[in-house]
């Protein structure tokens, strides 16, 4: 989404330097701003998020020296931004029901992947989940799953995950950019690492990556943004999410 702002440059030769680059390129100078202020983003979350850990070390060396516990002021940020989403992820994104599946669904092709009928009747399932509950979203996610090519049958055990809202104080949870990583992966290298080595470029800068289920050895990874820079179709997006982590399918379509 765009926003219009206005600012102040101390220094004239900032703005010849853009409107050169603008002459050469024949691009206009916003748009060059716009460029520019866009590739520091991610300089700037890892910033911020290094000094709220920063901030938190202090106080639990502080902790330490004064042998006591340091008052902590109204307001004041403690939590890295994993902690404080994947707490709101909890307690306002998602449902605190859970709902358990073990059926099996025609499975007519030759390989081990989810076939159209499969996630057709699990999308039905679905959607009638969602208006049951009254939820916005529905995650289904096999935990074990078996394909009988003699019975052209597949299925298992899933948990579905019901989602009440995506959105928190100006923050989207972007279930439409889930990414399955390996927990060991993400334990030895961290996010970035792990997307960069599956080539999996994020679509959005974001404040971080929390995980919102855990399965073989496997982590279900969303991204959250600023609300304000949500492309109108991941808000949108569909009410149904199909994840086969085995095969590291994750379905928004059917």
């Amino acid at each position: 989404m765009k926003k219009r702002i206005t600012f102040s440059v101390n220094n004239s030769s900032t703005i010849d330097a853009i409107d050169d680059y603008s002459n050469a390129k024949g691009y206009s100078r916003s748009e060059v701003i716009s460029f520019l202020l866009n590739a520091t983003v991610p300089a700037l979350n890892k910033i911020t998020s290094q000094y709220h850990i920063a901030q938190t070390l202090e106080s639990t060396l502080g902790c330490i020296f004064e042998e006591k516990v340091p008052s902590i002021a109204r307001g004041e940020p403690k939590l890295t931004y994993e902690e404080f989403f994947h707490s709101v992820w909890n307690t306002h994104i998602r449902h605190r029901n859970e709902v358990v599946d073990q059926d099996f669904y025609a499975h007519k092709i030759p390989h081990d992947k989810m076939g159209k009928s499969e996630k057709k009747l699990i999308h039905e399932k679905l959607s009638y989940i969602i208006k049951s509950f009254n939820v916005k979203k529905a995650i289904f996610i096999y935990t074990d799953r078996r394909v009988n090519h003699k019975h052209l049958i597949a299925g298992g055990l899933s948990n579905i995950i019901l989602i009440k809202e995506t959105v928190y104080d100006g923050c989207f949870f972007d279930l439409s950019s889930i990414v399955i990583m390996p927990i060991f992966e993400l334990i030895t290298f961290g996010v970035e690492a792990v997307l960069k080595r599956n080539k999996t470029p994020p679509k959005q800068s974001c404040y971080c990556w929390i995980p919102i289920y855990y399965t073989n050895d496997l982590a279900v990874m969303v991204p959250v943004i600023a609300e304000g820079d949500t492309p109108q179709k991941a808000m949108k997006g569909g009410d149904a999410i199909i994840i086969n982590p085995f095969n590291g399918e994750v379905s928004h379509t059917f």
